[in-house]
């Protein structure tokens, strides 16, 4: 069992732009996550711990996007990220 200490997660808070709705978000790292956007382009990961992860966006529409980011003690808490899709041509 992982023991989480007190304050030592954040939420992940991914808005896409366009405004797309499901498409899916993948947060890797230590612990790999899934989510889907919803109508507003948004997609919440709860209690990410610490660490660094890589965005992943693969989506038949739009080309492939990857961004690492690192979740720590000095991000806002939700920290929001915004990301900008390009569509495939």
């Amino acid at each position: 069992m992982v023991q989480v200490l007190p304050d030592s997660t954040r939420t992940v808070n991914i808005l896409l732009s366009p405004s797309v709705q499901d498409i899916t978000v993948n947060l890797n790292g230590s612990t790999n996550y899934s989510g889907t956007s919803d109508i507003n382009g948004q997609v919440n990961f709860k209690d990410i711990t610490f660490g660094t992860y890589t965005i992943e966006i693969n989506d038949y529409n739009y080309n492939v996007y990857t961004q690492k980011v690192v979740i720590n003690n000095t991000n806002n808490n939700p920290r929001i990220i915004p990301i900008t899709l390009t569509p495939k041509e």
